[in-house]
Order: structure tokens, then sequence, then C-alpha cells
């Protein structure tokens, strides 16, 4: 298993590096600090880059290499993560993924794609969390009547409109996962996606996803960069 060390203490970007590599006969040592790293202890190789002066280096670190070490990290989750402390690490070149303007965009990507995950994740969270909402309020009785209800249509009417925007999201996310990598030419998940969802509301975008709510009417909802989906 490979896993990926993409954050360090204040930069959360992998093409800016703070770690260092020095190139030594037959690769590179490597110096720095990587934090949040997910299955550090357990994985064959850690991907991450370092600075080599003004060239991007991307290589593949051994955990159990000399001048690692791995210091525990409990995040917001309860999850544990790792520290990934280096001190000349000796990288061996077969393990040297890219160097250069080629090792930036593999960077950038990967960026992209982590952020990427992370929506999806949240838009998973949100979209359960308002699934139990309207199922609450439709199950949920006063005197008798489903709250919903006895609220009139504005509750009913809000609770599908909220409902709509992770769907709406989602979906977006989704097509944005499926871009392939820089391998795969295009232009990645930030490719020509992520920017037709950054036209001004009103514009064309993504279609429009019909939800039916207890009224009976129809939420239409876009997704746009510049603001929350919209409904009419």
């Amino acid at each position: 298993m490979i896993t990926a060390a993409l954050e360090e203490y204040v930069n959360d970007d992998p093409a800016a590096p703070g770690c260092t590599a020095q190139k030594m006969e037959g690769g590179y040592a490597i110096s720095g600090t990587k934090i949040c790293v997910s299955h550090a202890p357990g994985s064959a190789r850690i991907l991450l880059s370092a600075r080599n002066g003004e060239e991007l280096v991307v290589a593949l670190v051994d955990p159990r290499a000399a001048g690692v070490t791995l210091n525990p990290q409990v995040v917001t989750t309860g999850d544990t993560r790792h520290e990934l402390v280096m001190h000349k690490v000796q990288v061996p070149a077969a393990d040297i993924v890219v160097v250069g303007g080629e090792a930036l965009a593999a960077m950038e990507w990967a960026q992209l794609a982590t952020r990427t995950a992370l929506a999806a994740m949240a838009l998973g969270a949100c979209d359960k969390m308002m699934r139990i909402t309207g199922s609450y309020t439709s199950e949920r009785e006063q005197f008798g009547r489903a709250i919903a209800i006895r609220a009139g249509q504005a509750t009913g009417w809000r609770i599908a409109a909220s409902t709509s925007r992770p769907q709406a999201f989602g979906d977006a996310a989704g097509r944005l996962a499926d871009r392939p990598g820089p391998a795969g030419g295009g232009g990645g998940i930030a490719g020509e996606d992520l920017r037709r969802q950054r036209r001004a509301p009103g514009q064309p975008g993504l279609p429009a996803l019909p939800r039916r709510h207890r009224g009976g009417a129809i939420t239409r909802c876009f997704a746009t960069a510049s603001g929350p989906a919209r409904s009419n």
C-alpha cells in the first residue's frame, strides 16, 4: 500500500513544500516534516514532495528507512494520523517519481484530488443529515399530524430544497472525480469541468436536478461556485 504526505505545518500546498531534497549519488537525501499522514506505519511507501533549490521533486519514501520518525497525531475525528519527520533520508533513484515541471503538475493534481475527496466526504455527511431531518419531520407527530404538515408547506419546502443541494453538488463532485490525472491527458480533476462551474449565476452550467417535495412543487438546483445552490 502507498499513502501520501501532502501537508506540512502551516502549509497545505504540496507544490510548494518546505521539505528539502539534496541530490546525491544514486538519488536524493530528503529532510523535513510532513503531518497528518494516513496509514503511515503500514504503508510500503509514502508519496511526498520536496524542493531541490528551485526544482520540485516527487519521491516515494520508505517509512522504515533510516532517518524516518513517525509520531502519532490524533485528529479532530478521533482517528490517528502520523507526523513524518525526515532527517537526510536516502531515497534511491528508483523511488524518484518525477522531477521538475512534471512534478509540479503532479502535485497540483494531487492537491485537487485530495480536496475533491474531502468535499465528497463532507457532502456525504450533509446528505445523511438532511435525510435524517426529512425523515424526522415526516414521522414526528404533534396532535396526531406530522410536524411537516402541521407547520404548513414552509417546513417541507425548506427540507426539500436543502436536501437537493447536497445531491446537486455531489453530482458535480462525482464528475470531477472521474476526470483522469496528468498521465491520462487533459486538465485532470481541475480541468474544464471546474471552470464551467465558475460561471456567473444565470448562465448555463450544470443541468438542473428536479426534486419533488411534500407540497408537490419542483425544486430545481443549479450548482455554481460563486455561491450556494439556487432554488426556484
